[in-house]
């Protein structure tokens, strides 16, 4: 976690902090795959790693820019120690 932005900045600097915040090679996979984004899409974790998801292509897909981040959001809002034991997308449980 960066204390300014110029510390952001410098740390971008790091082609090790960009291969894992970013994940550019998974970029690349799914491009490879011909998973393309609309322009009000990213790419989001099916099951996000920090509930079991794995860290793998397979696990992402286009989702609205937007929906996503207010789940996200509330997902790293969550106190710790608090568990998430399921849920369900469309009232399927993944």
């Amino acid at each position: 976690m960066a204390e300014s932005e110029s510390q952001w900045r410098e740390l971008l600097n790091d082609s090790s902090r960009i291969n894992e915040w970013f994940l550019p090679g998974f970029l690349e996979s799914l491009q490879r795959k011909g998973i393309q984004l609309k322009a009000d899409e990213c790419y989001g974790w099916t099951i996000h790693p920090r509930i079991g998801g794995k860290a793998e292509t397979n696990n992402l897909s286009p989702i609205n820019l937007v929906a996503y981040h207010i789940v996200i959001n509330g997902l790293f809002r969550m106190s710790p120690g608090n568990k998430i034991d399921r849920f369900s997308v469309d009232g399927i449980i993944p």
